[in-house]
Order: structure tokens, then sequence, then C-alpha cells
């Protein structure tokens, strides 16, 4: 639980930015477990992390394939991930 909320298997996620100013990355949780550590941060989760279009290679003529809000399952999955990377969710 992270501010209230109880998250789960399934749950989309807003995970914290790498650079101060972008774009919220978005991420599925795929796992949650304990990691075995003693203290509060135990709670790891492993995710998928989704694409949008402006974060992938496209040629000019391809950037019209797609809409302006689309995501993009990624076949990166990332383990031990403390729940502080979330920002918010969708419900």
């Amino acid at each position: 639980m992270l501010g209230g909320i109880a998250y789960k298997v399934g749950a989309y996620i807003y995970v914290s930015p790498e650079c101060e100013g972008d774009w919220c990355e978005i991420a599925r949780i795929e796992q949650i477990y304990d990691n075995g550590m003693p203290g509060n941060d135990n709670i790891c989760l492993t995710i998928r992390w989704m694409w949008r279009p402006e974060m992938l290679t496209l040629k000019k003529k391809d950037e019209k394939l797609f809409a302006k809000n689309e995501i993009f399952w990624s076949d990166i999955i990332d383990n031990e991930n403390g729940v502080d990377v979330i920002e918010g969710w969708q419900q």
C-alpha cells in the first residue's frame, strides 16, 4: 500500500521520470513481492514498461501511423523496483 492505495498485479502505474521535467513513464505491475530485507522498503515490484510513439525511432512517413496518446507494450521487464518509484496510477 502506498499513499492509501493498495496496488495489485495488472495495475497500470506512472513511474517517476529519470530526468526532472520529463513525462512520467508508464508501466504495468507484473509482480509484487517481499525482497526479504528488514524495514519498510522491502516491498518490490516487477514492472513491464510501455512506450509512447515519441520514444520509438520512426521514419518520418511512419509517424502518422500512431494516435497522439497511443502507448505500446515493451518487451522490457524490470525487477526490484521499490514502490517509491510510483507517481500515480490509472484506475
